[in-house]
């Protein structure tokens, strides 16, 4: 359980400011909400209740690592094409 003033601390405003955040009395800007959510260690998605689906910050790391891999594997498997037509068309051509 984090505190307000610690959680104020955090994301850089007051400790009366979070405490309007948590009875509903303000609203943070988006800027704000992010440092809640970075905070908290979870999608802003998530702490908005736009997704079910609670993604640490570890989570989401290794899904970027996946979609760098399957990019990766993409590109490879371009260039292995390009390069098998390239020496079709040499022996063709000869």
């Amino acid at each position: 359980m984090r505190s307000q003033i610690d959680l104020a601390k955090q994301i850089s405003v007051s400790r009366e400011i979070v405490g309007r955040y948590e009875r509903g009395d303000a609203v943070p800007s988006i800027d704000i909400a992010k440092r809640m959510a970075d905070a908290f260690e979870v999608s802003l998605d998530y702490m908005v209740g736009a997704s079910e689906k609670q993604i640490n910050k570890e989570m989401l790391k290794r899904i970027e690592e996946v979609d760098k891999m399957n990019r990766a594997r993409e590109l490879t498997s371009i260039i292995t094409t390009l390069w098998s037509d390239k020496l079709w068309l040499t022996t063709l051509l000869k």
